[in-house]
This record gives C-alpha cells, sequence and structure tokens, in this order.
C-alpha cells in the first residue's frame, strides 16, 4: 500500500514539473488579477472535473487550484475551490459577479463542464476558461467548438485561452446555437516574467457592447398593448416608442415579430400570486420582449427587467375643468399683500399728523381741526385728486406735499398694474388644488387605467393616500382600458379624477385625443417609462447601452412633436366675474343712497306736518 502512494507522489510530481502551466505557479496571477479588473468581478472561483482519471489529472489540477487559491490570498482577494457538479451551489452563495476560473484536461471535462452549465445560468459569472497543455483530444473545442457546447448567451463574458496560445479568445453566442469567438487580448508570458503586473495587449478598444452590436438578424418574440401609444397599425408600428425600437433595430440587426397584442398592461392577483396581460407573457418567458409604454415600479422589477426610462412623466389627478369662475371679491385687496397694506395705512397715518402738526404750527390753529382738514387733503392725493385748494406757500408744506404727490403717484400706479393683472387672470374656482385637499373633500370618485401598475401601487399599498384612492376606486370592471377612454370619463362625468401620467404635455409623443379642458393636481409621483423583458434577460444590458446612446445623442427628441416643447399662451379679455364685485358695490351703494334719501325725505316731510 505504501509503495502505491509513494509511486502515485512521483508521478504527480513529475507531471506538475513537465509542463508550463505547473512549472511556474506564479505566472498566471498577475494575468488573473488583470482579467479580474477588466470584468470588474469580486471573488475567484476555481473550477475542475470531479470525474477520475488513471494519469491523476484530476489531482495536479486540485493541486494547483489550491496552490493559486494561496497566491491569491496573499492578494487579498477571496478564492474558493470546487468542482463541475457544485456550479449550481456556487451561484446561490450572493457573491457578487465572481470570476470562474475553469480548468479543462480533456474532451471529458469539456462533456462534464457543458453537461452542468445546461441548467445554469452561465452570465451570472464572468469566465475564464484555461485548456491545459496535457488537455487530450481537446484542441478542436478551443478553436473551432462545434454549435455551443458551453450553453453561451448574448451577454456572457467568457476569455478562454487554449493551450500553448498566448491570444485570449472572447466566446458569446448569439443565437444560442453556435459560438462566436474574437481575439481579445494577447498575454506576454516572458515579458512577465520581468514584470509585477500582466503584460497584455488589448487587441480592440471597443467596449463589450460595442464590440456585440450585430444580432445578426435574430428576431426577438414581442407583444404589444392595443391603443397604447406603441400602436400597431397593419403591419406597422406607430407612434415614438416604435421610433425608438426601429432605431433599436438599426443598430442591433435584429427583427421584432409580433406575436400577441394583448388589451391590458397586467396587473398582479394577490389571491393566485400570477399577473395577466402583457405581463404575464413577459414575466414568463413566452416572449422576448414587452414593446409599450409600461410603469416602473419596486414590485415589478422582482418580476421582469426594465430598460433605461424612454419617457418620464409626472403623475395627476386630472378632472374636468369647471366651467364657472368665481365672484373676485378679494381681488381689489389681493393686487397688494397684507403687510404692503399695512405699510400704506401707517404711510397715510403719519403723512396726516405730520402735514397737520406743521400747518398748526405756521398757520397757529387747533391741531385736532387740522388734522380733520388734512384727513380730507391726503385721501385726495391718495386716490389722484390732488390738492383741493391753493398750494401752500411755505416751503416746508409744499416739500411735505409734494412728497406725499409724489408717494401717492407711484403707490396708484403699482396697484393699477397688480390690480389689472390679478382681474385680468382667469382664475377657475378649483375644488381642491393638492393631493391632501382632495382627500379631505371625498366628494370624488377615482378611475385609473384597469390593470396598470397605477393600480398595483394603490393595491399593495398601505399609506392613508392610497387607501383612501383604493376606497374611492370604482369597481375594477368599469375602470376605462385606454388613456382617451379614461379623459372622456371625466369629460361626461364631471365627479370623477382619472389618475394617470398622460396630459396635455404626452400628446405631442402619442397624439392622443382630450375631448375638454381639463385640470391636473400633481400628486408628486413620477413615473418612468419603457420597455420590458424576461427577468435576467441576456438582451437587457445591450438595449439598454444603446437606449442610453440614443437618449445622450438626443436622437429620440427629434421623433417628439413640437407640441411637447411649446406652451401656447392665451390671454383672456375681462370677463364679468372679474368686475361683479365693483358693479354690485357700486349698486349696493345706489341702492343704500336712495333709501336714505327715501328716509330723510319722509323725516323732512314728518317734521314739516308737525
Amino acid at each position: 500500500m505504501k509503495i502505491v502512494m509513494y509511486l502515485n507522489v512521483i508521478s504527480i510530481f513529475f507531471h506538475l514539473t513537465a509542463t508550463e502551466t505547473y512549472n511556474n505557479e506564479t505566472l498566471y496571477i498577475p494575468l488573473i488579477k488583470w482579467i479580474r479588473s477588466y470584468y470588474s468581478a469580486s471573488a475567484v472561483f476555481l473550477l475542475h472535473s470531479s470525474s477520475e482519471d488513471k494519469n491523476f489529472d484530476v489531482w495536479k489540477l486540485t493541486y494547483l487550484s489550491h496552490t493559486w487559491s494561496r497566491l491569491l490570498h496573499r492578494e487579498q482577494i477571496a478564492t474558493l475551490s470546487s468542482t463541475f457538479k457544485n456550479i449550481h451551489v456556487l451561484d446561490r452563495n450572493n457573491t457578487l459577479r465572481p470570476l470562474a476560473i475553469v480548468f479543462l484536461s480533456g474532451s471529458d471535462a469539456v462533456f462534464e463542464f457543458s453537461k452542468y452549465s445546461e441548467s445554469f445560468r452561465i452570465s451570472h459569472f464572468a469566465w475564464f476558461v484555461i485548456f491545459v497543455p496535457t488537455a487530450t483530444h481537446a484542441e478542436n473545442y478551443c478553436y473551432n467548438p462545434p454549435g455551443n457546447p458551453f450553453n453561451l448567451l448574448y451577454d456572457t463574458e467568457m476569455l478562454v485561452m487554449c493551450a500553448g496560445d498566448p491570444v485570449l479568445r472572447e466566446w458569446y453566442s448569439v443565437d444560442g446555437n453556435n459560438t462566436v469567438i474574437s481575439d481579445l487580448v494577447k498575454w506576454y508570458p516572458k515579458k512577465q516574467l520581468k514584470s509585477p503586473t500582466a503584460v497584455v495587449d488589448l487587441l480592440s478598444n471597443l467596449t463589450l457592447h460595442e464590440r456585440r452590436n450585430d444580432l445578426k438578424g435574430k428576431v426577438l418574440r414581442a407583444v404589444t398593448i392595443k391603443n397604447s401609444i406603441f400602436a400597431k397599425k397593419g403591419d406597422k408600428l406607430e407612434g415614438y416608442f416604435s421610433r425608438a425600437v426601429n432605431e433599436l433595430e438599426k443598430y442591433l440587426n435584429f427583427t421584432l415579430d409580433i406575436v400577441t397584442e394583448e388589451l391590458e398592461f397586467g396587473s398582479f392577483n394577490v389571491t393566485t400570486k400570477c399577473w395577466n396581460g402583457a405581463f404575464r407573457l413577459v414575466a414568463s418567458g413566452e416572449v422576448d420582449i414587452g414593446l409599450s409604454d409600461f410603469s416602473m415600479t419596486n414590485f415589478r422589477l422582482d418580476y421582469v427587467d426594465y430598460t433605461v426610462p424612454i419617457i418620464t412623466t409626472r403623475d395627476c389627478l386630472y378632472f374636468k375643468q369647471p366651467e364657472m369662475s368665481a365672484v373676485k371679491w378679494l381681488a381689489y385687496y389681493k393686487a397688494y399683500s397684507f403687510a404692503l397694506w399695512i405699510s400704506l395705512l401707517m404711510t397715510i397715518i403719519i403723512a396726516q399728523f405730520t402735514l397737520a402738526f406743521i400747518r398748526s404750527r405756521i398757520e397757529s390753529t387747533d391741531l385736532t381741526m387740522e388734522l380733520y382738514h388734512e384727513f380730507i387733503r391726503i385721501w385726495g392725493i391718495f386716490c389722484q385728486q390732488g390738492i383741493t385748494e391753493e398750494f401752500p406757500r411755505y416751503s416746508s408744506l409744499r416739500l411735505a406735499y409734494f412728497t406725499v404727490l409724489v408717494t401717492g403717484i407711484v403707490i396708484f400706479a403699482a396697484y393699477s398694474a397688480s390690480m389689472i393683472s390679478y382681474v385680468t387672470a382667469y382664475v377657475h374656482n378649483l375644488p381642491f388644488r393638492s393631493i391632501e385637499e382632495f382627500v379631505n373633500d371625498g366628494t370624488y370618485d377615482v378611475i385609473l387605467n384597469k390593470d396598470s401598475a397605477d393600480y398595483d401601487m394603490f393595491a399593495l399599498s398601505k399609506d392613508p393616500v392610497s387607501v383612501h384612492m383604493m376606497a374611492k376606486l370604482r369597481p375594477i370592471h368599469t375602470l376605462p382600458i385606454t388613456i382617451e377612454d379614461g379623459f372622456q370619463r371625466i369629460c361626461d362625468d364631471p365627479t370623477l379624477v382619472y389618475y394617470s401620467g398622460y396630459g396635455k404635455k404626452m400628446q405631442g409623443i402619442s397624439n392622443f385625443h382630450i375631448p375638454c379642458d381639463i385640470v391636473c393636481i400633481d400628486t408628486g409621483r413620477v413615473d418612468s417609462l419603457s420597455l420590458i423583458l424576461p427577468k435576467n434577460s441576456q438582451y437587457t444590458s445591450i438595449l439598454n447601452y444603446y437606449v442610453q446612446k440614443l437618449l445622450n445623442t438626443g436622437l429620440l427628441n427629434r421623433f417628439k412633436n413640437e407640441v411637447f416643447f411649446t406652451k401656447k399662451n392665451t390671454f383672456q379679455p375681462v370677463g364679468f366675474y372679474s368686475v361683479a364685485s365693483v358693479l354690485i358695490i357700486f349698486f349696493c351703494g345706489v341702492s343704500l343712497a336712495l333709501i336714505i334719501l327715501i328716509i330723510e325725505m319722509y323725516c323732512n316731510r314728518y317734521r314739516n306736518s308737525q
């Protein structure tokens, strides 16, 4: 038994010293560190075959794994050595995107790694695959792999090193059936002997997504929403979102096959724990992409991937604009603020006492009588009547009156401008002006789009506003399905409010019709609209990159209607209700004067009869 163990040790030592891979154990450490940094990986997993081999390949690779693990630990890099069959356990380890180094010592190891990677989403890791120099019958797999042996995806990041070849090649797959190979890095191991860092040349300066900008005409299955802003008319897609997707098709060389068109976006059934509508098809993976303006919520992110938001909107409570304006009883008072009115009153009082004091000292008259006279004069000046008697001869009085006259002119001009601006403003008498006032009002019912993200938000939330919204929400079977239907409802029924992120500004993009004048009460919530894909889709990152590129270059802004950017200012003429308070005061004054006249006439007639 001891003889067998000694022979095994001698055999292992012979194999470890026979090849370059094992001969210089530290040579690969700088290269591994460089690859880990290039892929922004965290820990390092060292994986090898678990099958037995008469030539002790498993023992050799285990020894090499432990040696590299020890050296990487010295570099403050967390490592773990394991076999292919434990790859699923490593995936559940919640490690932040590790770098997995795979040793392939022959065709059997290739088949084993292919077997275990078939049921594992390989893009969860970054990969460095090494075909060791002792690999038998594996050279063809390295340079010309048949089909897609490692079950690669479009977003897989894998570098492969063939035995004795300093060029590291990038592997990925577009259609899942074939492997795309391109030279990415050239390593100089001899130069690295004199350098503590990896000596490499990048053979491409393009980023990952710029290198993979060709889906080779792949057909993506899609679902759209009927009557949404991403509308399908005949065999063509129309609308703002369709133009964005058309640009993506040109950039990435893919086509869309709209397999179905749903009526609803989809909501989550708390009882059955299932989705409906278009969201169900995307979340289950029955289609590759959802083409419409899907709202992004934290709850939905657990089931699908969203692209970069293409449009952001502000959610509002919409209701029909009241046709009647209230009588502006306080319009003439609101031309100035309360503090300014107090300042004006104090100015009149000070001016009255100052002028009365000066006149009583100059003309040696009674101060009380002068206060009465100056009261009439001051009010005449501020009402633009001027001085009702001869201008004073004394310089002190002249200077005082001149100051009061100038002050009166300035105040009257400012008041006139402010009053005209306020009176001509066409302000409607709104029942509420904030979400809090809406909650306190309690006389309006709420509608929103059926099976939308807004419905899920209110149904799953426990905050007081959401609870009130759900209490005031009309029955779900009566809720509108389309945006136009929602606005039509509030135009037909003034007791309804419509919760939505689509208003007049969005008309410049989607061209939907609002049949009446509406009022928007901002709720404070910002809604992000974008495309959706199945959770952990291989196309999420590439679509995000090019959507963001479209947004950064401003290309999507060209597709927006000019109405979206320009706000039409309309000025209403002064209406009857703007001056109703003045007319009412006038008629009340005339009526009071007539009543007093009648009373005086009656009193005089009664007195004469006595």
